[in-house]
């Protein structure tokens, strides 16, 4: 039986091996290659940790595009979320403190003249900027003109 176990598990790896290598699989450093190369100099590039990881591990461990600052709202809102329900406010009031933070950076970083782009379209920006495609993967974000200071 052992011998049985051994000889399958041989048989299953060399069989599935060539379908899970992927050594030769560069796409997400191709990904992360042409947003730093779309991103403009000095900008807040803002997007989920999916996304934004890639990026952040060319930045920040192969030292590409230290000019850019990355916000990732997702992983952002997850510990402020903790954080606000762990001190006793509701999931409505925590999400809607978290939300105000989130545009509270990008406001500040439009505030000082620079610009900020989004890794594709975000729906937690939707209700106060326009997000305008700017490049295959970068949306400028900019104020809303339809912003009417109330935040659903």
């Amino acid at each position: 039986l052992v011998w049985s176990c051994i000889g399958y598990m041989i048989f299953m790896t060399v069989l599935n091996y060539p379908r899970v290598d992927l050594s030769d699989n560069w796409i997400t450093r191709q990904f992360a290659e042409e947003v730093l190369q779309e991103v403009p100099h000095q900008s807040l590039l803002f997007g989920h940790w999916v996304d934004l990881t890639p990026v952040e591990y060319l930045r920040v461990v192969e030292g590409q595009r230290p000019d850019i600052i990355l916000f990732d709202y997702s992983v952002y809102a997850l510990r402020r979320f903790n954080e606000l329900q762990a001190n006793g406010y509701s999931k409505e009031t925590t999400w809607q403190i978290t939300k105000n933070e989130i545009y509270q950076v990008v406001d500040d970083h439009l505030a000082s003249g620079q610009q900020a782009f989004s890794l594709g379209e975000n729906e937690i920006l939707e209700n106060k900027y326009d997000q305008e495609p700017v490049s295959k993967w970068l949306h400028a974000i900019t104020p809303s003109n339809s912003y009417d200071g109330f935040l659903p």
